[in-house]
């Protein structure tokens, strides 16, 4: 959800997530960053019906899987709704935030040949409360802030064997957003066809290749046109109305040449168009892993990776609405070439490490928010960053620039044993833009982020789980020049949770407390501004699993 914080499809629907910080593999286009992609799960793959019912202060939802294996027939339906007001009533927040979602998966056959169609939407809808007077009398009002409505249904085929895996997909969609609106200001309707091949062409060599296609009509509405003069909706939705059509195919190679060593070099060609004007994009991959090491038992391994590529995407501003995560196309194509090193350790079979530097060029690079990058004018007021209610913020949104990002990422592992689970991830990073000359470091760069979280299993079914966020602050302050040269101040935040497991019946009924930031620190940098906020968010609830 865009901003009640939990994600739209159950976790029931989810097979795993792929994180890729950096050099992502040829099935991804559109993005010149880090890629995070939600890998569904296969239908048939647990033949046991299953229910899930979860209910806390803020949200409540549940899931049913049934299967029917006289007709070759699994169903997935899951729903939540959230009600977030009372705890940010008592918080004294004056935003009020509803959102809801649902999700339901259809599938016919078995593992290795079935069709599905999944269906799945969301809502989220904030307003802020506001005092006007009415004969001298505050009176708090509702004013709507933010829109979003989505629903998708994706129709899909897949088959397997040996030696070949073909997947195809169709998705239809219909989207709603608004800004400072309570009716939606631009709805789109959408057709995204995807076909995807995997071929074991010899035990050693396996070709990929694959193509997708996305046509979208957008249409912006009469109450969007009358606050075009706003430039934050400007920001937002600079596509114009009609028909939007985004293209790519894709081909690649996995070559094994020894059983150490893997090599997949590829190349993916994209399309971007609208109304009025088209990009090509041609991006060749290629990366390679080498294992230096491998026990006898095998839970031991030490591997070496590398990896080479050209990433492109569209003008995509940082916040984006359904319908309009593709804009001013007329900017043309952001470009990045990424360059990754790094090494993966398999200590045992429960701990493991991953350690990767890279070294990014982002030429060129458009939508820079400059918030730390003022005119000669307003260069003379010292901690004053630009109004983004005045029209020369929103022209450094279309400037082009020069960037690079550079740095290493460690990620250690505990999988979840008898006692002890958790990880622990620690990036030491740095984003910068090229200004009169010289690289100076990016409005939103945070040299330090660490994350961790762990758990501990007792006695009785008592669990207790904690998260530790730090990272350093952003370059928000403007000295010398309108130019940065200072930090917000570091953020760091606790979070807790614990949970007590009892068995009723079938039932597994999970009681749980969790306190988002404990400590009541200040979260401060990037959009949120130097001086930030203060919050702490409780919730009781309880889960139930059969």
């Amino acid at each position: 959800h865009s901003l009640a914080g939990p994600s739209v499809i159950h976790p029931q629907f989810i097979e795993r997530i792929d994180f890729s910080p950096g050099t992502p593999s040829i099935e991804y286009g559109g993005y010149t960053g880090g890629v995070i992609n939600g890998v569904s799960t296969l239908p048939f793959q647990n033949q046991k019906s299953s229910y899930d019912i979860n209910l806390n202060l803020i949200q409540g939802g549940g899931l049913v899987r049934e299967n029917f294996e006289s007709i070759n027939t699994e169903v997935m339906a899951a729903a939540r709704i959230g009600y977030p007001n009372g705890i940010l009533s008592l918080l004294n927040s004056p935003a009020r935030l509803s959102y809801w979602d649902y999700q339901t998966r259809v599938a016919y056959g078995d593992r290795n040949l079935f069709v599905s169609a999944m269906f799945f939407g969301a809502r989220n809808n904030l307003e802020t409360l506001e005092d006007e007077y009415v004969n001298n009398e505050p009176i708090e009002v509702a004013t709507p802030t933010f829109y979003a409505e989505f629903h998708k249904v994706v129709l899909r085929a897949r088959h397997q064997s040996p030696t070949l895996i073909g997947d195809y997909q169709v998705a239809l969609s219909y989207d709603l957003s608004a800004i400072d609106s309570a009716d939606p200001a631009a709805k789109s309707l959408g057709i995204a066809p995807k076909i995807n091949w995997q071929w074991q062409l010899l035990d050693s060599l396996k070709l990929m290749t694959g193509i997708s296609a996305d046509f979208r009509e957008l249409k912006l509405m009469d109450n969007f046109q009358a606050e075009a003069d706003n430039p934050l909706h400007s920001f937002i939705t600079l596509a114009a109305d009609g028909l939007h059509k985004d293209a790519g195919s894709w081909l690649g190679i996995h070559y094994q040449p020894l059983d150490a060593w893997l090599i997949t070099p590829g190349i993916r060609v994209d399309l971007y168009s609208d109304p009025e004007i088209s990009h090509w994009a041609v991006q060749p991959r290629i990366q390679t892993r080498v294992r230096l090491y491998q026990s006898e038992d095998e839970d031991q391994h030490l591997w070496f990776k590398a990896a080479t590529g050209i990433y492109h995407q569209p003008p995509r501003p940082y916040f984006t609405l359904p319908g309009l995560s593709a804009t001013a196309l007329d900017l043309g194509l952001l470009r990045s070439h990424q360059n990754m090193l790094g090494v993966e350790w398999q200590i045992d079979s429960a701990w493991h490490l991953d350690i990767q530097t890279y070294y990014n060029i982002l030429d060129p690079t458009v939508f820079e928010l400059n918030l730390t990058a003022n005119n000669e004018e307003s260069s003379n007021q010292t901690n004053q960053p630009p109004d983004p209610e005045q029209e020369e913020w929103l022209t450094g949104l279309s400037s082009q620039s020069k960037g690079r990002a550079y740095g290493i990422e460690v990620m250690l592992r505990k999988s979840e044993g008898e006692r002890f689970f958790g990880w622990l991830s620690y990036a030491l990073a740095r984003s910068e833009r090229l200004n009169n000359g010289e690289y100076q470091a990016y409005d939103f760069d945070r040299t330090h982020t660490m994350n961790l979280v762990g758990g501990m299993k007792f006695a009785r079914n008592w669990e207790l789980g904690g998260r530790l966020v730090f990272q350093t602050g952003s370059p928000l302050e403007t000295r010398e020049g309108g130019f940065a040269s200072g930090r917000s101040a570091p953020n760091w935040r606790v979070d807790l949770r614990m949970d007590k497991r009892v068995v009723f019946n079938e039932w597994l009924l999970d009681f749980y407390i969790e306190i988002l930031n404990i400590a009541v620190t200040n979260e401060s940098g990037g959009l949120i501004g130097k001086e930030g906020f203060r919050y702490v968010l409780p919730t009781l609830g309880l889960r139930a699993i059969l």
